[in-house]
């Protein structure tokens, strides 16, 4: 997987030859990108947030709730937006 700023995000093949890809706002500024089974968490560094993509078929955006449980006896949710 490649990132840029300014043509998105682009899966490979073993012989370098991009195989998907997907446009990105430019304004994201895209810092790295962790890969995980079939997902890809990507950093965006302008909205300080870190987006996660299927890594099948459409690299389509996924939306996902975290529900983190807080030390100091408080319960938070983060949720992060989909397109």
């Amino acid at each position: 997987m490649v990132i840029s700023n300014y043509h998105g995000v682009f899966t490979l093949d073993e012989n370098l030859k991009v195989i998907k890809n997907k446009a990105l706002s430019t304004e994201l500024d895209l810092h790295g990108v962790a890969i995980d089974s079939d997902i890809a968490e990507i950093i965006e560094t302008k909205t300080n947030s870190i987006s996660v993509y299927k890594l099948k078929n459409t690299l389509e955006r996924m939306k996902l709730d975290f529900h983190l449980k807080m030390t100091m006896f408080a319960t938070s949710t983060i949720s992060i937006a989909s397109d």
